[in-house]
């Protein structure tokens, strides 16, 4: 079924994509990297810091016309470690974009993004949030995000829109167990009023419906209502921010496992709570920083209940010459599970993120980059989950980029 589903995605984006007659552009990049990491299995005791090298090949297809544009990546990364056994593996993250303006008003999109790739890897490319940090050897986690959206131009200063998501977690268990798998389906539908060229306010609503099964003791459905007001404001040529806040009505469902069932019984709860995100950009000559915040229900892969989630994220990228660019970034995350499982209480996690990465040029084609990452994480709640304190990686690339063949 997930397999139909996926290929249905992949159709659409493929047929937006050979839709174009003229040329397009194909990008090769290949990357080698030695690296450390002071904790490769995340574990709370006995921790085992270990050395990588890392070989990761880059490849890219884009075009961008009046009408359609498409741009798709695929960067396979073989990673094996200086000492630790049985660690060693392959991860892969595809992605995939493509849009339609099949009419002056009408616009139609499509986007894709495929990860697999083991849960003990921090991918610095892949902005994917941090689930969980738990002891982990071979277990690996498979992320699908689909989106297909429809836009049309209403009159000059009214437009409407709607999307239909998916997301798809999936995780393959190891010595140390697994987290619970979720998919869930999601429907959007709003529209924006141009106030003027700087200022835009609008109105959506959305629905999703979440699936979510574990190994252990529950599983459980979720239906989640959102109601928001949206405003956008472009406060000078350099600088814009946008708001989005609303009502949140979330209907939780519990279901214990088929042996547990004479024990635990089967709940139902709703909650309500606000939906909001923020986003500020600005932007130098020679600087760019973005700033966002955002509150919602997660979509799954701490725990089986519906868990808030509020999440603050800073970015700073600083061309400090025409060769060498430093990026800095960092962010703070925190869940609330919403809904106890009888017998096993609440699992509520605060994370703390650092990244910093500074890139020089060496000619046209090489790059020579280093980055420094810290991460740590507070449990609260489990018995059996405790913080794995600490982790810092590193690592030391050069990534050799070649011409774009034109086809």
């Amino acid at each position: 079924m997930f397999r139909a589903r996926l290929g249905a995605v992949l159709g659409l984006i493929w047929m937006l994509a050979v839709g174009s007659a003229e040329a397009g552009e194909l990008g090769l990049a290949l990357d080698g990297r030695v690296g450390g990491d002071s904790n490769v299995l995340r574990s709370s005791f006995d921790k085992v810091d270990d050395a990588f090298f890392e070989f990761s090949p880059r490849f890219s297809v884009r075009e961008t016309q009046r009408e359609l544009t498409y741009d798709f990546f695929y960067r396979p990364t073989f990673t094996t470690y200086a000492e630790t056994e049985g660690i060693d593996g392959v991860d892969h993250l595809i992605t995939g974009s493509s849009s339609w303006r099949f009419t002056p008003r009408d616009n139609l999109s499509a986007s894709l993004r495929y990860g697999d790739r083991r849960q003990l890897r921090f991918d610095d490319a892949d902005p994917t949030p941090i689930l969980l940090l738990v002891p982990s050897d071979r277990s690996r986690i498979r992320l699908t995000t689909a989106r297909v959206s429809y836009s049309r131009q209403l009159t000059p200063v009214w437009s409407g829109y709607f999307s239909l998501d998916l997301d798809d977690f999936d995780s393959a268990p190891d010595d140390f167990g697994s987290l619970p798998d979720t998919r869930a389906y999601s429907g959007r539908i709003g529209g924006d009023h141009a106030f003027n060229q700087k200022t835009s306010a609008g109105l959506s609503a959305s629905g999703r419906f979440r699936d979510t099964k574990a190994q252990g003791p529950s599983s459980a459905k979720a239906l989640i209502w959102d109601v928001s007001i949206n405003l956008s404001q472009q406060l000078s040529d350099t600088m814009s921010i946008s708001l989005q806040v609303g009502p949140s009505f979330i209907s939780t469902k519990i279901v214990p496992d088929i042996a547990l069932r004479d024990f635990v019984p089967t709940t139902f709860t709703q909650q309500t709570s606000i939906f909001a995100s923020a986003n500020f950009e600005k932007s130098w000559r020679k600087a760019r920083f973005n700033a966002s915040y955002v509150r919602s229900e997660f979509r799954g892969g701490i725990s089986v209940s519906s868990t808030f989630s509020d999440e603050v994220d800073v970015d700073f990228v600083y061309d400090l010459t025409r060769r060498l660019v430093a990026r800095m970034n960092a962010s703070w995350n925190q869940r609330k599970q919403i809904v106890d499982i009888e017998g096993f209480g609440n699992l509520d996690t605060t994370q703390w993120r650092a990244v910093c990465t500074l890139s020089y040029r060496l000619s046209r084609q090489l790059n020579l980059i280093g980055q420094y990452a810290f991460r740590t994480q507070e449990v609260k709640g489990r018995a059996n989950f405790t913080g794995v304190g600490d982790i810092h990686t590193g690592f030391l690339s050069l990534r050799y980029t070649f011409d774009p063949i034109i086809f």
